[in-house]
């Protein structure tokens, strides 16, 4: 899943202006008719189109967890061969790869949506590093936006070098944020259904 580099041609968009705010109208609570869309019963009688949906509120509800101010628009490209998804920072854009989101598992694509979005927030904190008073730029708070922005310096084609690209800070603090995404995920659709249930 790399970041700033867009193989291929967008296919699908959803398109929200770019400067509107997350605000609290990206909350689990208000959207949890689309958060029970991510059951795989559910997921795979979804078109292309609202799949994409889905996932869009779900990466606005990640970046809002995060702090992040801006919108995220989630779109779909023809990506390079094994990788599955990319974050364009320019265009505060997460692109999926369309064979991805039409196929495979709803988890591994979720898992994929929120990777694309923790990158978004390491480009924030490397921002956020950048402008800070020179005097403050050795705080202990600014350790990972040190190695993230290094990195992204550095980010070359990693397709040749898998293993360069799995170890790099960025890669595992994004698959590490994912991972436990995904998990929270389930639990609260697992949660919603037993209380739907016994209600």
């Amino acid at each position: 899943m790399l970041i700033n580099r867009i193989a291929g041609n967008n296919l699908i968009s959803t398109k929200v202006d770019s400067y509107e705010t997350v605000g609290s109208h990206y909350s689990i609570d208000d959207h949890m008719d689309e958060i029970l869309l991510l059951q795989e019963s559910k997921w795979k009688k979804l078109d292309t189109t609202e799949k994409l949906k889905v996932l869009n509120t779900v990466a606005n509800i990640e970046a809002s967890n995060m702090g992040i101010s801006h919108i995220i628009n989630l779109g779909t490209s023809k990506l390079d061969k094994q990788i599955l998804g990319q974050y364009s920072n320019e265009k505060y854009t997460v692109y999926i790869d369309i064979d991805h989101l039409e196929n495979d598992d709803v988890n591994d694509v979720l898992n994929s949506v929120c990777h694309e979005v923790r990158h978004c927030y390491q480009h924030l904190i490397v921002e956020e590093y950048e402008s800070a008073a020179p005097e403050s730029k050795n705080l202990m708070l600014y350790k990972d936006a040190i190695i993230y922005k290094q990195e992204f310096e550095h980010y070359g084609d990693l397709t040749k070098d898998i293993m360069r690209y799995y170890t790099l800070n960025c890669e595992v603090d994004a698959r590490n944020y994912a991972e436990n995404a995904v998990i929270v995920y389930n639990k609260l659709i697992s949660a919603y259904n037993v209380s739907s249930e016994n209600s």
